[in-house]
């Protein structure tokens, strides 16, 4: 029997700690204003004033409450998108390390797309080069649906389009670079 009611009130508690910030901020708000009311002339003129003082305690734990789970959902929320830009400017630069260290078959994929200005070419999905460059973010398939058999449509990452087009001797062959 104390295991039904434990778990009753795990479920209640899980269920405020997941709540909406945009309910949070009701509940705060209307017992914020609530606790103000009680100590005002408004208050009484509009004969709150009992009601509050009797409900007064419990008024100041939902305002705590709601408060205390405000704050913490803008920190994970501030935290989400820092985590975010971090991973992403890491992702970023391991491609651009990768970049400068092309071999001859990736090169000649990639000059593709940055000498001959082209957006999407076709490339067979089971070609370790092109899963290697699509894993790295490099490239990405644009569709779902093959062109036939295994060849669909793949795209330049913007980043790797712009630092290639800046630095277009790294897509040169080795012969090129001598002379």
């Amino acid at each position: 029997m104390s295991t039904e009611k434990e778990s009753k009130s795990a479920s209640w508690v899980n269920d405020i700690i997941k709540m909406s910030p945009k309910y949070l901020i009701a509940f705060m708000l209307f017992s914020g204003v609530s606790l103000l009311l009680g100590n005002s002339q408004l208050g009484i003129s509009l004969g709150l004033k009992e009601s509050i003082d009797e409900y007064k305690v419990y008024l100041g734990i939902v305002f705590l409450a709601s408060s205390c789970f405000l704050i913490s959902h803008f920190i994970y929320w501030l935290y989400s998108i820092l985590k975010f830009k971090i991973e992403n400017k890491v992702r970023n630069k391991e491609m651009i390390n990768r970049l400068n260290n092309l071999n001859d078959y990736e090169k000649r994929i990639l000059r593709t797309f940055v000498l001959y200005n082209e957006r999407s070419i076709q490339l067979e999905i089971n070609d370790g080069t092109v899963a290697e460059l699509e894993l790295l973010r490099i490239l990405f398939r644009s569709a779902n649906i093959s062109s036939g058999g295994m060849i669909f449509p793949y795209n330049l990452n913007p980043v790797a389009r712009d630092y290639l087009t800046k630095n277009q001797n790294l897509l040169s062959d080795p012969i090129e670079r001598a002379f």
